[in-house]
């Protein structure tokens, strides 16, 4: 056997709590707090009170996982105080800013990536004529709604505001090649060598009822 996942349960003295799961090659349910200390970085240096496997998977990485996501869900664990946990590793929820250790991770990781063009022209393809649904926009507005902007009540710099202003004149502008198109209800841009889709017509004219 390549691994022995498992989900687990810790408690400190203090009431509070953390569950995880262990999926990692060679893993098993005996190196729980004698090799294996979590990956968390929220939880205190002091062994737990309390120290218990709670389920056993075998190699089945993928229903590990999930049992820790429902877990953490249910009880509501990411934003509670009662609990260490401070991420869903499936969604990838976090309710705290990154640490700086964090960040310098991920800028590293991303540091010197060039996409190919065909990849680029690819997601520029999937991404074009696409319309979001009254549903998808609710969501969106919900989960936006309140959020305060990295620039409030800050001012950018005079040399900051000259860089801007040089960048943006190097730069093609995005409706280059593009024409109007419409419904009547909604209109959008495409690229002028696309079909327009059925329903559609040239033009940005919308319908609003007067």
């Amino acid at each position: 056997m390549e691994r022995n996942c498992y989900t687990y349960f810790l408690k400190w003295s203090n009431g509070k709590m953390y569950y995880g799961c262990r999926y990692a090659k060679g893993c098993d349910p005996s190196d729980l707090w004698e090799s294996y200390f979590t990956s968390s970085e929220y939880i205190p240096k002091e062994t737990p009170t309390v120290i218990k496997v709670t389920r056993v998977f075998g190699e089945n990485v993928s229903d590990c996982r999930n049992h820790e996501s429902r877990f953490l869900k249910k009880v509501g664990a990411v934003k509670s105080d009662m609990w260490y946990n401070r991420t869903d590793i499936n969604n990838f929820y976090n309710d705290k800013p990154h640490s700086d250790k964090t960040k310098q991770k991920i800028s590293d990781s991303l540091l010197g990536i060039k996409y190919s063009e065909e990849r680029n022209k690819k997601v520029s393809d999937s991404l074009r004529g696409r319309t979001l649904s009254e549903e998808h926009r609710k969501n969106i507005a919900k989960a936006t709604s309140g959020r305060i902007g990295g620039m409030t009540d800050k001012k950018h710099t005079h040399d900051t505001k000259k860089k801007m202003s040089e960048s943006a004149k190097k730069r093609k502008p995005n409706a280059k090649g593009t024409i109007w198109i419409t419904n009547g209800i909604i209109r959008k841009r495409i690229h002028k060598d696309d079909n327009i889709p059925c329903g559609f017509k040239r033009g940005s004219k919308i319908d609003n009822g007067k």
